[in-house]
């Protein structure tokens, strides 16, 4: 038996039976809907229980663990999805829209729990799941990984599937995992055109509400510069959501304090960190405050994308 001692218990359909195999891994769908109660309707109506739905107050569990759930499709033949020892949590929002952070945190505390029970590893093996507010294509549903390596992945990336969500973002996923993320590996090794994703080191944000719908997020970004001093970032954060940008001074080789530079780019949409300093190859910080509305959704679907 596997419940999460602090999620609330609410069965809904069941599952479908036992694993079939293959290394643990964690499953994030969105629910499409702005509430968990209309989510748990459609899982009635459709029988498409997750283990897991989580909304900023809640972690509701519907399913134990060791069991495995049915929110993905499985046709016949090919790989197993749903008894592909598959964790799946339902998260409360849209695809291609942002993500409450406070659903988000709950999130990141119920993955840590799945990680040290169920021996997940911290790492996204086809990639980051892609973003866009319709459905970008393109998506990374490599079998191989699915069925032999554990680690997170989204519904869009699952096999024999044809959903796109979560469509998390980079910064949605930092959060998730409670650090920031790097690539690692080849394409030849992933057999895709996709790298993996690890997690990379640790970074911090603070939050304070504001308003009821809306937070001032602070985020302490963490880079290299390069041999010439210089340093480009791409940051999942609107431009014209950022009200300040404070560069931390960087010692150099003799012990001087040296001044960083930073400003920010827009460049075919994505909101880039340009940062300079006159001491090569050093480790920089940016405190960046950034700020986000909470968005309350009316509509409603029977799932995710």
């Amino acid at each position: 038996m596997a419940k999460c001692p602090f999620a609330t218990w609410k069965p809904i359909t069941g599952g479908v039976g036992a694993y079939s195999g293959g290394p643990f891994k964690i499953v994030h769908h969105t629910t499409e809907g702005s509430t968990a109660s209309g989510a748990m309707g459609a899982y009635k109506a459709n029988k498409s229980d997750p283990h897991f739905t989580v909304d900023p107050i809640t972690i509701y569990q519907h399913i134990d663990t060791s069991v495995s759930a049915r929110s993905l499709a499985n046709p016949p033949g090919g790989v197993q999805t749903n008894r592909d020892s598959a964790i799946q949590i339902e998260v409360v929002g849209f695809a291609g829209k942002p993500k409450n952070s406070a659903t988000l945190k709950n999130v990141a505390k119920l993955c840590r729990w799945i990680e040290q029970t169920h021996s997940v590893p911290q790492k996204w093996p086809n990639g980051f799941p892609k973003v866009g507010t319709r459905d970008p294509g393109g998506h990374n549903r490599n079998a191989n990984n699915w069925d032999k390596t554990g680690g997170h992945y989204g519904h869009s990336q699952v096999p024999e599937n044809t959903h796109w969500d979560p469509g998390y973002t980079r910064s949605e996923v930092e959060i998730i995992m409670g650090g920031s993320l790097e690539f690692v590996g080849s394409p030849e090794a992933l057999g895709s055109g996709e790298t993996e994703v690890t997690l990379n080191s640790s970074i911090s944000q603070v939050e304070m509400e504001i308003t009821p719908h809306l937070n001032l997020i602070t985020y302490s970004i963490s880079f290299s510069l390069d041999e010439k001093g210089h340093a480009t970032i791409p940051l999942d954060i609107a431009w014209e959501r950022v009200v300040s940008l404070i560069p931390q001074a960087i010692k150099n080789e003799e012990g001087n304090w040296q001044s960083c530079i930073a400003s920010l780019a827009e460049e075919e949409g994505q909101t880039i960190l340009v940062a300079t300093a006159g001491t090569s190859n050093a480790a920089a910080t940016v405190m960046v405050k950034v700020l986000d509305d909470t968005q309350i959704f009316e509509e409603e679907s029977l799932g995710c994308p």
